[in-house]
């Protein structure tokens, strides 16, 4: 019962989309079903969960059918448009490298019922407190020195230490390459590992390199 969020990263990318708009007509797929006039709404967010979207109004059975032809529509799109696809994909896995933003996330949003029954999400208010304004200032000047020391050290690193960081720095490479790729390019991916690359700093470069003779 999953998100269809690989289709919906197609659509709003693109690919996915002027796929279905030349052949929804033709395959009738389940998602054509939901946007009969070939409206679908730009970018992920909308396309998926706002009003109109997939899982706003898309019926159990179509859902179902939805997750099951996501598979084909995805790698059609991509047979249809390759070169705008693989531009696309190396842009959004550069543009994640750079994007760890503590100040983009809240902290103070408060889940609720309105009249209607439906959950909604109050509104930000201290998204950009001091604590938080000075979270991302350091985040922004500590990050990029540790990888460019980590990356200096590499050489004169211990052998011992050497597949340990190599291993950890592969870890957090994929992790932006498959959430950029299949989700969106958002602060929080880059948050949630790149803390990894001061600590590697400081344990393995901030150390005697050399083995002891």
């Amino acid at each position: 019962k999953r998100i269809p969020l690989v289709l919906a990263r197609s659509m709003s990318d693109g690919p996915g989309r002027w796929y279905l708009e030349e052949n929804c007509a033709i395959e009738h797929y389940a998602v054509c079903e939901i946007f009969p006039d070939g409206n679908f709404p730009e970018g992920l967010g909308p396309l998926l969960f706002q009003e109109g979207g997939i899982m706003k109004v898309a019926t159990g059975e179509q859902l179902d059918r939805i997750r099951a032809e996501e598979p084909e529509i995805v790698m059609k799109a991509i047979r249809a448009y390759p070169w705008f696809q693989v531009q696309k994909t190396v842009s959004s896995v550069a543009r994640q490298f750079v994007t760890y933003h503590p100040i983009d996330v809240n902290f103070d949003r408060l889940l609720f019922y309105d009249a209607e029954g439906t959950i909604r999400v109050t509104k930000p208010v201290l998204a950009h407190s001091p604590p938080v304004r000075t979270v991302d200032t350091l985040a922004h000047i500590f990050v990029p020195l540790s990888a460019l020391l980590l990356l200096i050290s590499l050489p004169l690193m211990r052998r011992g230490n050497l597949p340990v960081v190599l291993l950890c720095v592969l870890g957090v490479a994929a992790n932006m390459a498959i959430c950029a790729t299949f989700s969106a390019v958002a602060a929080r991916y880059g948050m949630r590992v790149l803390w990894m690359v001061p600590l590697l700093t400081m344990i393995y470069s901030l150390v005697p390199f050399r083995q002891p003779t």
